[in-house]
């Protein structure tokens, strides 16, 4: 939209200002409305990853066998506690 437009239509230079300070603020707005849909649309792919990522630990612990893992815990506390044991008589001889 142009002055010579609004002129043509009739209006003075004061409601013209008025037009052109009206679509400033709606451009503002939308500028605005735009930049905040990209920081959302950054944000959802940011979500999507992290849920994928989520998933891909999730499914990785369903093959996990826990009784396995349970055993070699027990076996390497029993193990340290042995050690711990010879340290200890080691020390205080």
């Amino acid at each position: 939209m142009k002055t010579e437009e609004l002129k043509e239509i009739g209006l003075n230079d004061e409601q013209i200002a008025a037009v052109f300070k009206l679509r400033g603020k709606e451009v503002e707005d939308y500028n605005q409305l735009k930049n905040n849909f990209e920081t959302l649309k950054t944000e959802n792919e940011n979500f999507k990853n992290q849920i994928a990522s989520a998933n891909e630990q999730i499914e990785a612990f369903k093959d996990m066998d826990i009784e396995s893992i349970k055993a070699s815990a027990k076996n390497i506390k029993t193990s340290m506690n042995r050690h711990k044991s010879k340290l200890k008589r080691i020390w205080t001889i």
